[in-house]
């Protein structure tokens, strides 16, 4: 029992190996050539794999252990179903969770086919189709997997109308009582920026993906599409004012003269500040609680 422990746990360390080997090439894609949060994915991942990933590949064994036909299918079927249970707690987790049940069944396999076999064996036609069965199992919770994050997703998609040639930063603040209501283009909220930079929304500030859109906008009501590479966003927050016992929620972005490089940010003005806005427009009592 001691050894199998072992065994299980030295599998566990390599599953974190792996997956932090996974994390740090997805990092390398997006154009990062190291990231110290490797090593916080290798020991959150060894910790999660020895707490939850060590007990369902016992209760796997014991399932397993007296069946013949398609023992290594059923055995995979349990790792990968326990890793897809985690999505409904957590996505992100249960995206990790469900790569970490997939690698550990297949090293704790290896372990157990060269203990088994005193090194290693050549594959024969059972072991591809046994292979080939938990591989389609793994792809099927793979397309579980994209299916639920599709359905869940949550995007935010706000069409901002900025003033003909305004440069600078400019916000939204939401949860405002008595502010109008943004029309609707489809599935988007639009917004009418003023010329101090700013807009009230009675809205909750919108979650997820950012889909939004840019236009500026000249009197006679012409639009013309602002490239996403002048826009910065500046994030969302909520934000204590000096002097008033209330919390903005508010978005912030800037829009950058051409070229729209990082000389370009220096020289725009970041428009209205939040204490400007709120002592302008008595925010202090049409905050939402």
């Amino acid at each position: 029992m001691a050894f199998k422990v072992f065994s299980k746990i030295t599998t566990a360390f390599f599953v974190s190996i792996l997956l932090g080997l996974i994390y740090q090439m997805l990092e390398m894609k997006s154009g990062i050539s190291f990231s110290g949060g490797v090593f916080f994915v290798i020991i959150i991942a060894f910790i999660g794999t020895s707490i939850y990933g060590i007990p369902v590949s016992f209760l796997s064994d014991f399932i397993t252990h007296r069946i013949k036909f398609n023992r290594f299918i059923i055995a995979a079927f349990i790792h990968v179903l326990f890793g897809f249970i985690l999505l409904f707690y957590d996505l992100d987790i249960g995206g990790y969770a469900l790569i970490c049940s997939w690698l550990f069944f297949l090293l704790d396999e290896l372990q157990n086919s060269l203990r088994k076999n005193r090194g290693f064996k050549k594959p024969g036609k059972k072991f591809a189709f046994d292979m080939a069965g938990a591989c389609g199992i793994f792809v099927l919770a793979l397309f579980g997997f994209s299916l639920i994050v599709h359905l869940t997703e949550q995007t935010s998609r706000e069409t901002f109308l900025i003033p003909e040639g305004y440069k600078g930063g400019f916000r939204i603040i939401y949860n405002i009582k008595d502010a109008p209501a943004p029309k609707k283009d489809g599935e988007y909220h639009v917004y009418q920026i003023n010329e101090r930079g700013y807009v009230l929304s009675p809205l909750p500030v919108s979650e997820g993906t950012i889909e939004n859109r840019y236009y500026y906008v000249d009197n006679s009501g012409h639009k013309e599409r602002i490239k996403d590479v002048c826009i910065s966003g500046g994030g969302t927050g909520e934000d204590s004012v000096y002097g008033y016992d209330i919390t903005i929620t508010s978005s912030n972005y800037r829009i950058m003269p051409e070229p729209c490089d990082d000389d370009s940010y220096s020289e725009i003005d970041l428009g209205a500040t939040l204490d400007e806005i709120v002592w302008r427009e008595g925010l202090d009592k049409r905050v939402k609680k």
